[in-house]
């Protein structure tokens, strides 16, 4: 089904593909809910070269690579936490599929880590901790915006230490 599939994540945490060959869908997975927990939304899927298995990143902080022809995770690079909701979590994977780079987890929430893709090891941990050219005011505690895409990773403050007139 190579180039012919639409991989969707819903808001309840699961899976949706569709061949577009077939007016039905063709794939759906629904997430495992744990201690009554629902799973969080999906916010990133990086289907990999092979097709047949995918990074997934969730709004509760989970990122696992699945395995698409059984839905079954492969490996856990983070472990999902309950009541717990980051809508900006984004994850890239390299372009020779032996890494993928995710934002922040429980112990370090201001991180950008690097995990062994096949094996799910943190290879690199990156603090994000630039400080503000303002101090005394009203931004002088506020953390730095960071985003990723798929080979580069943006970091910015949006502020300058020019003095106010």
């Amino acid at each position: 089904m190579q180039g012919h599939v639409v991989l969707n994540g819903t808001k309840d945490g699961g899976l949706w593909g569709w061949d577009l060959r077939s007016p039905s869908r063709a794939y759906e997975w629904e997430a495992e809910v744990a201690a009554g927990q629902p799973a969080g939304s999906v916010l990133d899927v990086h289907v990999l070269e092979d097709c047949c298995k995918a990074v997934v990143q969730r709004s509760n902080g989970e990122l696992r690579l699945l395995d698409l022809r059984n839905c079954k995770p492969v490996v856990e690079f983070v472990a999902g936490l309950p009541k717990r909701y980051l809508p900006n979590l984004r994850c890239a994977v390299d372009t020779h599929e032996t890494v993928v780079v995710a934002g922040g987890d429980t112990q370090r929430p201001q991180a950008v880590n690097s995990y062994e893709l096949q094996h799910g090891r943190c290879v690199a941990s990156v603090e994000i901790q630039l400080k503000s050219g303002l101090y005394d005011t009203r931004y002088a505690d506020t953390p730095e915006i960071w985003a990723l895409s798929r080979n580069e990773l943006y970091i910015c403050s949006g502020r300058t230490n020019d003095p106010i007139e």
